[in-house]
């Protein structure tokens, strides 16, 4: 058993001049931040591991000092913002033994003061330059649940296997245009993710094939629908963000002990998707190479 102790006094410091309307900003925080964990080996290969987390984020200059339209909304300013804690404990299970290697992790976390959009006015209007105004405050607390698991089969000819997968769940409270607290899926929080790989791993040379993907999320938060990134066509017609799954090979092999050549092709079937959150589609069949030599 092993009994991991850990804490950090973390300080920030935030400071801007008045920028037209933009008042002047002057903020600093102190916040002291803990962990603890425990570690079991109950069998040979066999760790069972249980962490208590604390954390903490100080508001960012664009959550202080947004103004403008931006990709979810017309943003104003807010220099009275204070910092966000989390709660987390995370209990994990992992087996090694042979050729199998197994590992399970499920998590839970509150969080409180979360910075959140919260419906404002610009200038008298609640909608100015084609989007809903939107100002920042530590108006919403969340709760989150989730797991990964991975499971890797290799064998002593280099043959392997490993597949994996990982799902969040999460809830906050952030008030409604008259002030109430609405509870809500929580924004941008990404879909169940699965990634499948197998291929050869020798000394010499070594060859991959990996799907990854995720399924379609359907808990939008009301932020969620008004950002142009996940509902292009806007947030009537978002009642999901579609899934999306793609293929890569990737080989290479060793010359030698000083030179090392590689190539990887992503998205070998050439899928249109654009990953959950981006700005951008993904590119089409992408080509990387690489040639890495060492002088020692």
């Amino acid at each position: 058993m092993e009994p991991p102790l850990g804490g950090r006094l973390k300080m920030v410091s935030a400071t801007a001049p008045a920028d037209g309307e933009t008042p002047a900003l002057d903020a600093l925080y102190l916040a002291p931040v803990a962990s603890a964990g425990l570690r079991w080996d109950p069998a040979r290969g066999a760790a069972v591991t249980l962490n208590v987390l604390g954390g903490f984020r100080a508001p960012n200059l664009d959550d202080y000092q947004a103004l403008g339209s931006g990709a979810r909304s017309f943003d104003t300013p807010n220099g009275d913002l204070g910092p966000e804690r989390s709660y987390t404990v995370e209990l994990g299970l992992r087996w090694a033994r042979g050729p199998l290697t197994a590992s399970v992790w499920a998590h839970g976390s509150r969080l409180d003061g979360l910075v959140a959009r919260v419906p404002s006015t610009y200038m008298g209007m609640s909608v100015f330059d084609g989007r809903r105004v939107y100002t920042r405050e530590n108006a919403s607390e969340a709760w989150m649940a989730g797991a990964e698991a991975e499971v890797s089969l290799r064998s002593r000819w280099g043959l392997y296997a490993s597949v994996g997968a990982s799902y969040t769940w999460a809830e906050a409270a952030v008030p409604d245009d008259d002030g109430a607290p609405v509870v809500e899926p929580m924004a941008k929080v990404p879909p169940a993710f699965g990634r499948v790989a197998v291929g050869v791993r020798r000394p010499w040379w070594w060859v991959d094939a990996i799907l990854t993907g995720a399924l379609p999320q359907d808990r939008l938060a009301r932020s969620d629908r008004d950002d142009v990134r996940l509902c292009p066509d806007g947030p009537d017609a978002c009642a999901s963000v579609p899934g999306w799954a793609s293929v890569a090979l990737r080989l290479g092999a060793r010359a030698n002990d000083h030179v090392t050549v590689a190539l990887a092709v992503e998205n070998v079937f050439g899928a249109s998707y654009t990953p959950y959150g981006a700005g951008f589609a993904a590119p089409g069949v992408n080509v990387i190479s690489q040639v890495r030599v060492r002088t020692r």
